[in-house]
């Protein structure tokens, strides 16, 4: 038996979900999850405390010079 993951637009959800619940039952099996577990969070990164980024005097400069090996 396989696991099938697809992403699809409201607007063809309830066809999809038509076919699917005409194929035999014992064969297939549909299991709903929900959307919204696998939705993009945002991180509040004020919430955490690095020391050793108060080091950093300019961090422009920093990131300019962590970057400079890449040209």
């Amino acid at each position: 038996m396989h696991r099938l993951v697809i992403q699809i637009d409201d607007s063809l959800l309830d066809k999809v979900m038509e076919y699917l619940r005409s194929l035999p039952g014992k064969k297939v099996k549909v299991l709903i999850e929900d959307p919204q577990k696998y939705e993009k969070k945002s991180i509040d990164f004020n919430r955490f405390h690095i020391p050793t980024l108060e080091k950093i005097s300019d961090p422009l400069a920093w990131q300019k010079e962590l970057r400079s090996e890449w040209n």
